[in-house]
């Protein structure tokens, strides 16, 4: 098999286009690397492997386990787990070895093979963090967080989403930089973004995957509270959900909006693939994770006009600047303080909207993005 010099492999740890391998697809559509230097290993079929064929860049199915496991389990049950995945090290190591790679990527945080492998063929490996896993997760690295921190300051080069996500494993600037995701191309900016009036009842979004570390039922209880407010009628506001839920706690979440009668007001979508038509529905986000990584969906949000409402913690507060590209609430209390002022005062949301699109951040452009990408990249397949 002839395969072209400064072969790439690139690990992913799921086949849907959410965040991560949105932000995958993001940087193979837009960098300066011949795309036929890379080989993406899928865990599964999915809708990552058409984006793929669209590109013309090849992929080898092949399953393997993440390298975490469940907080609720107990920590033998977590430790034996570990142990039985040892042998996927191996097994992927014989396939890769064939391909004769100068690179291997890891496209998440809760994969250790690329680490592994890298050493065994002793070939650079680009560790791209995303996520906390504990505390947005409820998961646990193999071996314990102490044991991956320590993988990652002896492993080739790490890339963090943001500073967050940087403090949380102890990066290191020797072999570690923030490269926050690219949402949209600087010349589209302009296009995408559209001014509103706000002269009708406000309609609100919260975009992604029904779980519980996103608080979607928090959310819903501070605009109920907003609908039954005694100061004003607003009753024909709306919040959409728009993402994929399934078991203990979308039932909550159903149970919750029929028993209040909130049928009318409250509407899960499911997921919706094209963002066009997820930021046509509201003029405001509201981002309820405590521990976001990045928060893509926010700046999405701010390139589409819409402003976000974030909570002031980790990834959001990096993203919202309070009051000039967004609101950040402490508790949920506060979230429905602050929906019932941008509801009274249009104004103000007119005001905060023009702030909003003159101080968009260069960081979080595809050109910004895709360079850093890049630069990082070259340094292990044009080392001279």
């Amino acid at each position: 098999m002839n395969l072209p010099p400064n072969k790439i492999i690139i690990l992913t740890h799921y086949t849907s286009l959410y965040g991560a391998n949105l932000s995958l697809l993001t940087f193979l559509k837009n960098t300066s690397i011949c795309l036929t230097n890379f080989i993406v290993i899928l865990p599964n079929n999915g809708e990552l492997s058409l984006e793929l064929d669209k590109l013309n860049i090849k992929y080898i199915y092949y399953w393997y386990p993440l390298n975490v496991n469940n907080s609720e389990y107990a920590a033998y049950t977590r430790f034996k787990s570990a142990i039985k995945k040892i042998r996927y090290i191996f097994q992927l190591y014989k396939l890769i070895k064939n391909l004769e790679p100068r690179l291997i990527y890891s496209n998440s945080s809760v994969l250790y093979y690329g680490f592994f492998i890298s050493k065994l063929l002793r070939i650079p490996h680009i560790w791209h963090l995303r996520e906390f896993g504990t505390l947005d997760y409820q998961l646990i690295p193999d071996f314990g967080l102490n044991f991956q921190k320590k993988l990652l300051s002896i492993n080739t080069f790490n890339i963090a989403i943001s500073q967050s996500i940087t403090h949380h494993y102890n990066l290191k600037n020797k072999n570690s930089e923030t490269v926050y995701n690219g949402v949209v191309k600087e010349d589209e900016l302009t296009k995408k973004f559209e001014y509103s009036n706000f002269k009708t009842d406000l309609n609100f979004g919260v975009v992604g995957v029904i779980v519980p570390y996103k608080n979607q039922l928090e959310i819903i209880k501070a605009f109920h509270l907003l609908l039954e407010s005694k100061d004003k009628c607003f009753k024909n506001c709306k919040l959409y959900l728009i993402g994929e839920g399934s078991g203990e706690y979308y039932e909550t979440i159903l149970q919750y909006i029929n028993s209040q009668r909130l049928e009318e007001n409250v509407i899960l979508t499911g997921h919706i693939k094209e963002t066009e038509r997820i930021y046509a529905l509201f003029d405001i986000l509201i981002n309820g994770s405590i521990y976001e990584g990045f928060g893509r969906v926010t700046v999405e949000a701010m390139s589409y006009g819409k402003i976000p409402i974030g909570y002031n913690h980790s990834g959001n507060a990096e993203l919202i600047e309070n009051e000039v590209t967004g609101l950040l609430f402490n508790d949920f209390n506060a979230l429905y303080s602050i929906l019932l002022k941008i509801s009274i005062d249009k104004n103000y949301l007119r005001e905060l909207q023009i702030k909003m699109k003159n101080s968009f951040k260069k960081e979080f452009t595809i050109e910004h993005y895709c360079k850093s990408m890049d630069c990082v990249f070259s340094k292990y397949i044009n080392p001279n």
